[in-house]
């Protein structure tokens, strides 16, 4: 490998480390305002949907650019955004929002896991958070 292909390399190592900083960032930036949700409260689906999208969003975004959960999953997850959007954005029916949900616990079986093993890795401060993202995964699917 030459002198100018490892030096390229290291600058998209480089430039990828930040935009998963930057996503890391906005998502616990997006949490902070779920800390003190109660969940235990029993809302119609719809209502569910836009009480937590704003962080259900940001999460899903953290998990495509960690590179780690595979092109399908990535591909679902980009669409998962783009037609959540769409329904924050409206004034959704009970029937779309249980089909959004039951789309996004397909992928959140990929998730919920991914998080748990994230915890390792990060410091104990951010641990709450993720906690606390996998309690509203929890509240919003069961």
């Amino acid at each position: 490998m030459s002198a100018e292909t490892r030096k390229q390399k290291r600058v998209l190592r480089k430039q990828h480390r930040k935009e998963r900083k930057e996503a890391f960032d906005k998502l616990i930036e997006a949490l902070k305002a779920f800390m003190d949700i109660d969940l235990k409260e029993k809302l119609p689906y719809k209502d569910k949907f836009k009480q937590v999208w704003p962080a259900v969003k940001p999460t899903l975004e953290f998990a495509v650019i960690l590179n780690v959960t595979g092109e399908d999953f990535d591909t679902t997850a980009k669409q998962l955004i783009l037609y959540g959007d769409g329904l924050f954005n409206k004034d959704l029916t009970e029937q779309e929002a249980v089909g959004f949900l039951g789309d996004l616990k397909d992928i959140w079986n990929t998730v919920e896991p991914a998080l748990d093993t994230l915890k390792i890795v990060v410091p104990d401060k951010v641990d709450a958070v993720i906690d606390k993202i996998i309690e509203i995964g929890e509240w919003l699917f069961e």
